[in-house]
C-alpha cells in the first residue's frame, strides 16, 4: 500500500505509519520524489498520485473534493483520498493520525480497494 501525506500534515505521521504498519509506504510530499510534488496544483498532484497508485491523506475538504469531482467527470480515476477531520485530527496528534490511518488501511488491504475511493477519517480507535 503507498500512501502519500499532504504538505499539511506533519512528516512525523509518515515515520509513525511505518512503524505501525510496515507493509505501508508512508511518504511526505516534501520527501516524495525529491519534494518535487510540493505546491503542485491539485490536478497535477492528483495525475501523479494516480500514476504510482499512491493515495493521498489530506485535510483539504475546501478545494480537493472539487478537483478529484472534476478529475471523474472526465473519465479519469484517482487513487484513493483519505480526508483527515482536523479537529479530531490536529496536526499536534501524530500518533492517533498514524494509528487511524493504519486501521483504515487494513480495512481496505488492496490496491484496486482504494480506486476512486472517498473517506473521512474521524477516529482512530
Amino acid at each position: 500500500m503507498r500512501l502519500l501525506l499532504d504538505e499539511h500534515l506533519p512528516k512525523a505521521v509518515a515515520a509513525a505509519l511505518r512503524r505501525f504498519s510496515p507493509q505501508t509506504d508512508a511518504q511526505h510530499i516534501a520527501e516524495w520524489q525529491d519534494g518535487q510534488w510540493l505546491g503542485e496544483d491539485d490536478p497535477v498532484l492528483l495525475e501523479g498520485l494516480w500514476q504510482d497508485r499512491r493515495i493521498f491523506a489530506s485535510y483539504d475538504r475546501a478545494t480537493l473534493p472539487g478537483h478529484v469531482a472534476q478529475r471523474l467527470a472526465e473519465g479519469k480515476d484517482h487513487a484513493g483520498i483519505i480526508f483527515l477531520d482536523q479537529e479530531r485530527f490536529p496536526v499536534v496528534a501524530i500518533g492517533a493520525m498514524a494509528r487511524g490511518l493504519s486501521k483504515l488501511l487494513s480495512a481496505f488491504p488492496l490496491e484496486n480497494d482504494w480506486a476512486n475511493r472517498l473517506i473521512t477519517l474521524t477516529s482512530w480507535s
